[in-house]
């Protein structure tokens, strides 16, 4: 699972968590309303804060450990002097599939038989 999903479900889980904890302070007939959830939070929630603590800690350490990883690499792509092989090579750079590359060129008029050759 990507840390972006993971994230989203943790900083989801402990809204939905604060929610009920906070309910039950601020509503104090609460337990009359939802029953016996509420009556379970009221009685467990420190632990339950605890775990939202817990999550909250746990969705910083991925964030710091995604920044960590985003170090942006800079390529340099010295000129040919040809335009379309300096376009191919430079959309390599970029990952782009040699099918991306390829639509892409014909799109603007090259011919088929011109981006074959440089692509390979």
């Amino acid at each position: 699972m990507r840390d972006e999903t993971i994230l989203t479900l943790m900083f989801a889980s402990m809204g939905t968590i604060l929610v009920f904890v906070s309910s039950v302070f601020l509503v104090p007939s609460t337990n009359q309303l939802a029953g016996a959830t509420t009556l379970a939070i009221q009685k467990n929630s420190g632990l339950i804060l605890g775990i939202a603590v817990l999550l909250a800690v746990i969705g910083l350490a991925l964030v710091a450990r995604g920044l960590k990883q985003s170090n942006v690499v800079q390529t340099t792509i010295v000129s040919t002097g040809d335009s379309l092989t300096d376009y191919i090579n430079h959309a390599k750079s970029t990952k782009k599939s040699h099918y991306q590359i390829k639509t892409e060129l014909m799109s603007v008029g090259w011919a088929e038989e011109e981006i074959n050759k440089r692509l390979n």
